[in-house]
């Protein structure tokens, strides 16, 4: 519990969380903000938080959402997409009565066509209706024609009915709720027009989308599951593991820290989303159990990586810049683009976790990459390498190059370390951060200091290097890290950069400055 900030006008402000609740509460699958006195139900897309009253259903359908991957019901700037297995929405009428538990009652909720009043007593109706709401600036949309003019759209657009749409499932109830008293008065059809959450005016609910759930369920604005959303939910909950201790939650900190059985170690990584630019604004390493992962759906793949780039975890997160808006009557009544947003992502601690990145889903590109090396060694070496995930973590040394050129005419940074007999090390360097610093070229070099013995290996190539060998004798090893005296002077690395040694035993302990390091 926690006082909130002033109430600002920005409708996209979000409330932040206190730190210590991601390091304390990362496992949520659902978070919820609870308004003890009055305020507006909003969700946040790519992240589970929302902000609720008191009242059931809200945070009862956002955990439909967040939870069991339950697409929206209502019509017509919800989140549509065909869940995996048990299904609640359909891309065809087919799709429903082949896989809808109730296939006799199929019907388009989403429809690519919208229906009009067309006479004047009837828009006048709809006029008086909006007089007396809550928006009653809104009354052209009433006339199909001023609407679309209000909206720079085509006013010709505004056609008569051609005998394929039909008002009455969709647009019946819309518009008898505004006042039109017949429905043989709907004789106007245009696209399904919609101010697409504010980004602007298009065709909403794409091809149509189907259902057979009644309008009673918590997806559309109900009090309970209809039956394709509660065989999905049973079918969620049915595939989640038994609990070995019902209703008990340990959470350790990291001052209990000791060998654990269970994958019980998350990352908890903070990002701000500007103009399309993902900055990470911090992250932690920590003791705690993860979410579930359930989402099946969403505009961006956050992905955790090896340094190889071997995929070790992956998840689904919709759009930060997406938001839900909603009252106790119409608990999701529009939605709205907005920009400069934060938002958390929790990921759990896998062995030979190296980087995060996120992928945008719409054009495949690379759109942020953040490098953890640093933060996996710090926490394996607090607690003294105990845990599995850090027998193959490595140690992580950061330091600076280009700073001091003695005793040399260029920079060099010597490492050592104490390798064992037919151990596999791998040595890499890069900037710190990746891209940072001036130039690109750096020697990177391993070499034994053991007698009768000779390993040299290099890499003379752009950052960042990587060097791999198995050791021939158990004893001293060097690692060298130095500027390139055979490269022109705007070529030669300078500036911050991590060194880190991953090895097949636990030789990556022993990795320390020898000389000349900053």
């Amino acid at each position: 519990k926690w006082e909130m900030p002033i109430d600002p006008s920005d409708p996209t402000f979000i409330i932040p969380f206190p730190v210590k609740f991601w390091k304390s509460c990362g496992f949520t699958d659902s978070t919820a903000i609870v308004f003890t006195t009055s305020g507006r139900a909003c969700t946040q897309g790519g992240s589970t938080t929302f902000s609720t009253s008191l009242e059931a259903r809200v945070p009862v359908h956002e955990s439909g959402h967040a939870i069991f991957g339950l697409p929206d019901e209502y019509c017509c700037d919800g989140s549509y997409w065909k869940p995996s297995g048990q299904a609640n929405i359909f891309p065809s009428l087919t799709d429903c009565q082949n896989s809808s538990i109730s296939p006799d009652g199929c019907f388009e909720f989403c429809p690519t066509f919208k229906c009009w009043p067309g006479n004047a007593t009837e828009i006048q109706n709809c006029r008086n209706w909006y007089k007396q709401s809550a928006w009653p600036d809104l009354d052209y949309e009433c006339d199909c024609k001023e609407y679309a003019a209000k909206m720079n759209l085509d006013p010709n657009q505004c056609k008569p009915l051609d005998g394929t749409v039909n008002c009455s499932t969709t647009w019946w109830p819309y518009w008898s709720e505004r006042w039109v008293s017949n429905i043989f008065s709907l004789s106007i059809q245009t696209p399904n027009w919609c101010n697409w959450r504010g980004a602007g005016m298009q065709n909403c609910c794409g091809n149509g989308w189907w259902k057979s759930d009644p309008n009673s369920c918590y997806m559309v604005n109900g009090n309970i599951f209809q039956p394709d959303c509660d065989m999905r939910i049973s079918a969620k909950l049915n595939g989640l593991p038994a609990c070995s201790n019902a209703g008990t939650l340990s959470v350790k900190t990291l001052s209990q820290a000791g060998p654990s059985t269970t994958d019980d170690k998350f990352f908890a990584l903070g990002f701000n989303m500007k103009e399309g630019v993902i900055t990470l604004l911090g992250a932690t390493l920590d003791y705690g159990p993860t979410p579930n992962y359930f989402n099946e759906n969403g505009r961006f793949t956050v992905r955790e990586l090896s340094s190889s780039g071997e995929e070790l975890m992956k998840t689904l997160l919709s759009d930060p810049r997406e938001f839900r808006f909603g009252s106790h009557n119409n608990f999701e009544q529009g939605m709205m683009m907005g920009d400069d947003v934060n938002f958390f992502v929790v990921m759990p601690f896998r062995s030979g976790a190296a980087k995060f990145e996120i992928i945008d889903n719409e054009t495949q590109q690379k759109v942020h990459e953040t490098d953890v090396t640093k933060m996996v060694s710090d926490f394996c070496e607090e607690i003294n390498y105990t845990e599995p995930e850090c027998q193959a973590a490595g140690k992580t040394i950061c330091s600076y190059l280009g700073d001091d050129p003695k005793p040399s005419i260029l920079d060099q940074d010597i490492f050592k370390f104490s390798g064992t007999k037919g151990d596999t090390v791998t040595v890499m360097l890069d900037a710190d951060p990746a891209g940072a610093g001036s130039g690109k070229r750096v020697t990177l070099m391993l070499m034994d200091k053991i007698k009768r013995t000779v390993l040299v290996k290099l890499d003379r190539s752009e950052l960042p290097n990587q060097i791999t060998a198995t050791l021939p004798k158990t004893g001293e090893y060097r690692i060298i890290v130095a500027q390139p005296i055979l490269t022109t002077k705007n070529k030669r690395y300078e500036g911050a950069y991590c060194l880190t040694l991953r090895t097949t035993t636990e030789s990556y302990k022993t990795l320390a400055p020898a000389l000349w390091v900053e």
